[in-house]
């Protein structure tokens, strides 16, 4: 109860603070451009903020419920502390011009979570999950003792581990409106040589970002993925790959690589929408939306009300709503007795659901 305490009292001082928003009818998390999701870092989110960042690929092809949580790239974050009792997410902010930026919107979003699992961690909330800024001596501590934003990188504070994660804001301009995360922990022995020279978990956030994308972003951070990527996906929603956003201009860069030369336009397409690799290639944000084969434990059914899935209106090319779900993305599938009589929008999650809830109570039980 802590936490929630220390959070509530931050939350009241930014209540002065007028936040402007910019809104587009996307759903939570994107990214341009587009990191290297083959190296170990971050998992690109493109969608209208987008989890985007550089991102471990065998990490990139998991979701909601984590095949590979514990015996692949990434796993729940550890028990922390003197007494070891919590799973502790220590963060820092890159330098303090950012953290007076963000802090109350991220303190925002970690506030949606605590809300949503009944409170900080304890045998009723039945978790044992929470964050904590890096401090010594009393003192918050930033990530870097110098930061050179021409290279997005500096000289490391010592006074911060190399396993805390590193929070980023960049401006809405430079950052095409997106946030990214990478996803749960990955321990030093797992690390790429590249993450071992830098904070290998990142949380990069745009400033026009609203407190639910970052919480669909912590989200990652904590280990899920999107659910519409789900195998089990196409009984629930429907994916309409060639109604993206940037669909044409996709299969041009692709016809423009020979090593495409042989392949029809028809084979192209069909790689743009169902090849991660190939949409990543073409910079097709499509890759967000593909199934992934092995999700293993997926823990309840497919949860539409998740904090990570996209809306509808999502990177749609053209106009998509309610008068316009024909040209959607993505939409909702709805049954009677088993059978398809409809489709309706996907709205855009403004909290984590009781699904996501279920994932964090599982992965970071509360033991007593």
């Amino acid at each position: 109860m802590a936490i929630l305490t220390r959070i509530g009292a931050l939350l009241l001082l930014c209540l002065p603070v007028v936040i402007t928003y910019s809104w587009t009818p996307i759903s939570p998390d994107q990214s341009f451009p587009l990191p290297d999701v083959r190296s170990p870092e971050l998992l690109p989110d493109l969608d209208n903020g987008a989890q985007a960042t550089p991102g471990n690929a065998s990490v990139a092809l998991q979701s909601r419920w984590l095949s590979d949580f514990f015996s692949g790239g990434s796993q729940p974050w550890p028990v922390r502390g003197i007494l070891k009792k919590s799973h502790r997410i220590r963060y820092c902010f890159a330098t303090a011009e950012m953290k007076q930026k963000m802090e109350c919107r991220l303190n925002e979003a970690i506030a949606l979570w605590s809300e949503a699992l009944g409170g900080g961690p304890g045998k009723d909330s039945g978790h044992n999950m929470e964050f904590s800024e890096v401090h010594f001596a009393g003192v918050h501590q930033l990530c870097f003792k110098q930061f050179i934003y021409k290279d997005w990188t500096g000289t490391r504070n010592p006074l911060v581990s190399k396993d805390v994660l590193a929070v980023f804001v960049k401006d809405e301009a430079s950052a095409g409106g997106v946030s990214s995360a990478t996803l749960g922990y990955t321990p030093q022995e797992r690390a790429s040589p590249d993450d071992l020279k830098r904070f290998r978990h990142r949380l990069t956030i745009s400033d026009n970002n609203q407190a639910f994308t970052i919480a669909h972003e912590i989200g990652h951070v904590l280990g899920l993925q999107h659910e519409m990527a789900r195998p089990d996906r196409d009984d629930f929603v429907e994916f309409r790959c060639t109604k993206l956003r940037g669909f044409a201009g996709a299969i041009l860069s692709a016809q423009s690589n020979p090593e495409n030369k042989d392949l029809t336009i028809q084979e192209i397409s069909n790689k743009l929408c169902n090849d991660i690799y190939f949409a990543l290639d073409n910079k097709f944000v499509a890759y967000n939306y593909i199934m992934t084969p092995d999700q293993g434990d997926q823990g309840e059914s497919f949860d539409v009300d998740s904090i990570m899935m996209y809306g509808s209106t999502a990177f749609a090319a053209h106009y998509c709503g309610k008068t316009a779900l024909d040209e959607c993305p993505l939409v909702k599938i709805e049954k009677l007795n088993g059978v398809k009589v409809g489709i309706a929008e996907v709205e855009i999650p403004s909290h984590p659901s009781k699904g996501d809830v279920a994932f964090v109570r599982k992965y970071y039980p509360w033991k007593g």
